[in-house]
């Protein structure tokens, strides 16, 4: 029994020692720092620093995507261009503007009797002119003929009376005549003399080849321009007669300069005029 007790006391004793032992490596000694477990970040020592991070670069992206307009903030697309389908000759709508405002335009219409040429005028009707010159850059005209010529006091094909008109017309489409719109309303401005062109319909034009001024008193052709070289081709067209196409050339506005203040001139000798015998 004394060895028994003996050998317990000693076990105690043992497992105080082995306890304060483990007591004394837990806690650092004065002037040490607890090392941090190896493997840890920063960031998973604080998880909330993880959240405001990622919201800051998620705001910093927003804002990268705002200020260059891109995803929700890129602006919207351009309307489309219209297209013309140049077998039937007719468009998907009416075109957008392709006229610039300091420019001025031209119109070669190239023809079996010759070349017209006419000078624009897009101040006026620029609605119908933007049209002429949008089917005409797209060939719409090509190879469509000019489908009435009237001559004063000859018979007219449509009446099969001696016409009071002297005009030629082209540009005829393939829905009801025109290029598949149709264009708001515009009223002339000016009359239908000599050289002035107009525009029947969004597509056709006529060339008036004498004074219809006193003939055709309706406003509802718009005037689109006058031509300027060519008139006596467009006398010689008939019935028929193909255009082959139209060219469009533009030119930049040349600004008027203005009148300057004319410099006072100075004070001249005047030398005596020597006498010859």
């Amino acid at each position: 029994m004394p060895k028994t007790a003996s050998k317990r006391a000693q076990a105690r004793k043992d497992a105080k020692i082995n306890r304060a032992h483990q007591i004394s490596h837990a806690i650092p000694a004065a002037g040490q720092q607890r090392s941090r477990p190896k493997g840890r970040s920063g960031l998973q020592n604080y998880p909330w620093a993880t959240g405001i991070v990622i919201l800051l670069l998620i705001g910093f992206g927003v804002l990268v995507m705002h200020q260059q307009r891109l995803w929700l903030w890129a602006p919207p697309a351009p309307p489309a261009q219209a297209t013309c389908n140049l077998k039937t000759h007719v468009c998907t709508k009416a075109p957008l503007n392709v006229l610039q405002a300091d420019k001025t335009y031209t119109a070669t219409i190239k023809t079996d009797k010759g070349t017209i040429v006419i000078q624009l005028n897009t101040k006026n009707a620029p609605s119908y002119v933007n049209s002429f010159v949008f089917l005409s850059e797209q060939g719409f005209y090509n190879g469509l003929d000019f489908w009435k010529v009237e001559r004063l006091n000859q018979v007219s094909p449509e009446t099969n009376q001696p016409s009071n008109l002297d005009l030629i017309q082209g540009g005829k489409g393939g829905d009801a005549g025109g290029p598949g719109y149709t264009l708001k309303a515009v009223s002339a401005q000016g009359q239908y003399t000599l050289g002035v062109v107009a525009m029947a319909n969004a597509s056709q034009f006529f060339i008036n080849t004498a004074d219809n001024s006193s003939t055709i008193t309706s406003t509802s052709y718009p005037i689109i321009g006058e031509v300027t070289a060519g008139l006596d081709v467009a006398k010689e067209i008939t019935l028929g007669d193909k255009i082959i196409s139209i060219t469009i050339s533009s030119a930049k506005v040349v600004p008027t300069p203005t009148a300057g203040t004319t410099p006072t001139a100075g004070p001249t000798s005047t030398v005596p005029a020597t006498a010859t015998p």
